[in-house]
């Protein structure tokens, strides 16, 4: 599992999910995906959960990625919460990868 981000705040949209904040940089020949990522919150038990990885244009400055998670209630996450993916997703992903 390597981590993608540490969450500052989580936002829950009815019918959409769980957003996720901060947003990730685009990496170059990105397509959104779905996997199940780890999630680390502090003091409570970690959590698997299914995520949803989109581009959105909510962001002042361009495009970014976007992490939604289905059916996880917002205090299940909360500030400080790790969340990790399976190595063998990472190629889906692809941070740090140069433009």
């Amino acid at each position: 599992m390597f981590l993608i981000l540490t969450v500052t705040h989580a936002i829950a949209v009815p019918k959409v999910g769980l957003i996720l904040e901060p947003d990730i940089p685009i990496p170059p020949g990105f397509k959104p995906f779905s996997t199940k990522v780890a999630i680390k919150p502090p003091e409570q038990e970690p959590f698997e959960a299914e995520a949803e990885f989109n581009l959105t244009r909510f962001n002042p400055g361009g495009s970014v990625i976007q992490i939604r998670l289905k059916d996880t209630p917002e205090t299940s996450v909360p500030a400080g919460s790790q969340v990790l993916m399976p190595e063998s997703s990472r190629k889906l992903l692809e941070i740090g990868a140069a433009p």
